[in-house]
């Protein structure tokens, strides 16, 4: 038996707490999205990530908006980077001129602020349980109803946890 409507459910409620924090996911997916627009870019940026000494060998990862499991990836990643953001900022005279142009009718948000930042680490803190649970309740091959209780109680220690900490 399959928990796909407790998958479903999981998908729901991030997507609320996506919501929440929309500003700050943009500026950073603004950023990302700038910096893998030319291969030129990327390799500025990757030579950015050296000299702040970034001990990590993945790449940018640009999400899917629609899907929360990808913007979850692009955070996790793209704060490893932060330093390497803020040096990119310093050396490309264009970046932030960037962020001045219209999308869509609007002006593009960003560069990320240390704001964001702390919001990105706090939001990937918080969709690590619920990336954890997804992949468990959508397993293909192994029965997942037996798992269900238990990570539901693990959402809910966690959701109380950060609430606590959130109101102290």
């Amino acid at each position: 038996m399959h928990l796909r409507c407790c998958a479903h459910i999981v998908n729901l409620i991030v997507s609320d707490g996506l919501k929440e924090l929309g500003e700050s996911i943009s500026t950073i997916r603004n950023a990302v999205r700038y910096i893998q627009s030319s291969l030129a870019r990327l390799q500025k940026f990757k030579l950015c990530a050296q000299k702040e000494k970034i001990d990590y060998n993945g790449l940018l990862v640009l999400d899917v908006p629609t899907r929360w499991n990808s913007t979850y990836l692009m955070l996790n990643v793209a704060i490893k980077f932060q330093q390497a953001f803020d040096r990119f900022e310093e050396e490309d005279d264009i970046y932030l001129l960037f962020f001045h142009e219209e999308d869509g009718g609007s002006k593009k948000v960003g560069p990320p602020t240390s704001i964001d930042w702390e919001n990105a680490k706090v939001f990937v803190k918080f969709l690590q349980t619920f990336y954890d649970v997804t992949l468990k309740f959508s397993a293909t091959l192994i029965v997942t109803s037996n798992i269900y209780y238990h990570e539901i109680c693990e959402i809910q220690s966690q959701l109380t946890e950060m609430w606590s900490s959130a109101v102290v």
